[in-house]
């Protein structure tokens, strides 16, 4: 769909290139008829009619009320706020601000009532514009700032205000704090390749140097923006470049160039109808035959400055109480769109409680489905223990009767183990008496090796002491020296044993008690 749409856009483009009005207005009539009323045609018509507004504002303006039309057929929001921006443009390009002004307020109170933030920054952006255009810079550069604050995500439409905030100090004559502006929306713009943006800062760079009275170093800059603006098809701002150019010219005395140049830029007012523009061609025409000396002609074409002027404020009062009619009409729309939401907020809000009571009775529902599965498994369930227990009761006789025959069997084993006790304690009695015997003997032995043994080994090593003492050759001192170890071990062996027999005692006479 998108597709054709462009398609039929390219069409259009080619014939406004051909200057064909009446065809462009056909082939805008054709896509209208032919294409489906939705979200999709409006973008392309809202982008298309802004293109127009380079070219022809007359034919955009009736575009985008159009556009605005099939927006509100379809309550598509954000595409009605952005066909009240481009109305406001096609005014706004043809000098006409208080229009201008009137359709971007509507257009910011309608993004702000849908929370359009980027409606709004347009709006915003605008607003400050046509402020800055009237000469009220302070609000001017609220409104610039306040457009600012919500394009910090968008590069190319941040560029364009920092621009716009620098143009509005240049008006002020503070030329240092409008040169900062100018380089930070040239940093942004340069690497996006935002032509629209570069050309307002070289062009306004040179009109910096026009006002510092530096007039070759304005001439470059105007080129360079003169090429940009030709390479985009913006007829205004190519008119404005033009009125730079003949103001300098002026300025140097170089009347001819200025007159050529001034009488491009009338022709070219004359296409577009910009007559705010158009204006001040008169005011600079008739500025140049004054230098000339050619008076006769100054006051003519002061004169048709003059008529113009007045044409002008005659198409302002006009387009006053219809901007005032559509904003009436706007805001009867306004309350009849919130009531419309304030229904649908209800209904919403019904349905929502309709689908939760829905949600709880089919949650009921599953959950009484469940209770009923899990009583029908825990009574199987049931029925089957029951019917293990008595297959388990059944064994249980069995195995009593079991038991009983065992009882039976275990007294006739007591009283056999009753007889073997009675047996064993005669047999423990006679050992007993035996362990007593040898122990009396183990004590009888324990004393000979502690006292009658133990006396020949100490006095044995108490005469190879005194042998260790006497000075003896070298070979009799080993020999004494391993007659010395001989008599420390027949030593321990003899503690060792007198030790062991007297714990057997022990033992023995713990087994007596």
């Amino acid at each position: 769909m998108r597709r054709v749409i462009a398609l039929l856009v390219c069409v259009c483009e080619g014939l406004i290139a051909a200057s064909q009005p009446s065809s462009v207005k056909d082939s805008i009539d054709f896509l209208l008829s032919k294409q489906p009323h939705d979200s999709a045609l409006v973008v392309t018509l809202n982008d298309y009619a802004f293109d127009l507004l380079k070219s022809d504002p007359g034919q955009a303006r009736d575009l985008a009320i159009k556009t605005s039309e099939i927006a509100r057929e379809i309550s598509f929001h954000t595409g009605y706020s952005r066909s009240l921006n481009v109305v406001g443009s096609s005014y706004w390009v043809t000098g006409d601000y208080e229009p201008a002004l009137r359709y971007y307020q509507l257009s910011a109170r309608y993004s702000e009532g849908i929370e359009d933030l980027n409606g709004l920054s347009a709006a915003y952006h605008n607003m400050g514009e046509v402020y800055k255009k009237v000469g009220n810079y302070k609000t001017a550069i609220e409104y610039l700032e306040k457009s600012l604050s919500f394009d910090s995500t968008n590069q190319a439409n941040f560029a364009l205000t920092l621009f716009n905030i620098g143009e509005v100090y240049l008006f002020l004559g503070e030329y240092p704090q409008s040169q900062d502006y100018f380089d930070r929306a040239l940093k942004e713009a340069t690497p996006l390749n935002d032509q629209r943006t570069m050309a307002y800062v070289y062009q306004n760079r040179g009109k910096i140097k026009f006002l510092t009275n530096k007039y070759h170093e304005a001439l470059p800059l105007y080129d360079k923006a003169t090429e940009l603006w030709k390479e985009q098809g913006d007829i205004r701002s190519l008119i404005q470049v033009y009125q730079d150019y003949a103001r300098v010219y002026l300025a140097t005395g170089q009347l001819n160039q200025a007159e050529k140049i001034i009488d491009d830029a009338i022709a070219l007012a004359t296409d577009i109808q910009a007559m705010d523009l158009q204006v001040t061609n008169f005011d600079i025409e008739s500025g140049i035959y004054k230098r000339q000396g050619d008076f006769k002609k100054s006051l003519e074409v002061l004169e048709k400055h003059n008529m113009l002027m007045d044409s002008v404020y005659d198409l302002k009062k006009s387009e006053q109480i219809a901007l005032l009619q559509a904003s009436f009409e706007s805001d009867t729309r306004e309350i009849e769109n919130k009531k419309l939401r304030q229904d649908q907020v209800a209904k919403d809000a019904r349905i929502r409680t309709q689908q939760f009571l829905i949600l709880g009775i089919s949650i009921v529902s599953v959950l009484a489905g469940l209770m009923a599965w899990i009583s029908i498994r825990q009574h199987n369930k049931i029925s089957e223990v029951n019917a293990i227990l008595s297959e388990k009761n059944r064994e249980i006789e069995d195995n009593h009767s079991q038991i009983e025959e065992q009882a039976q069997k275990l007294k006739v084993l007591n009283g056999k183990l009753s007889e073997l006790n009675k047996t064993l304690e005669s047999k423990i009695e006679v050992r007993t008496n035996q362990l007593k015997t040898q122990n009396h003997k183990l004590a009888e032995f324990a004393f000979m090796n502690a006292h009658q043994l133990r006396a020949p080994i100490a006095r044995i090593m108490g005469l190879i002491n005194l042998i260790q003492k006497t000075d003896l050759p070298e070979k009799d001192k080993v020999i004494v020296t391993y007659l010395a170890e001989c008599g420390d071990e027949l030593d321990q062996i003899t503690k060792s044993i007198s030790k062991n027999l007297e714990e057997d005692s022990v033992f023995t006479e713990n087994l007596e008690e």
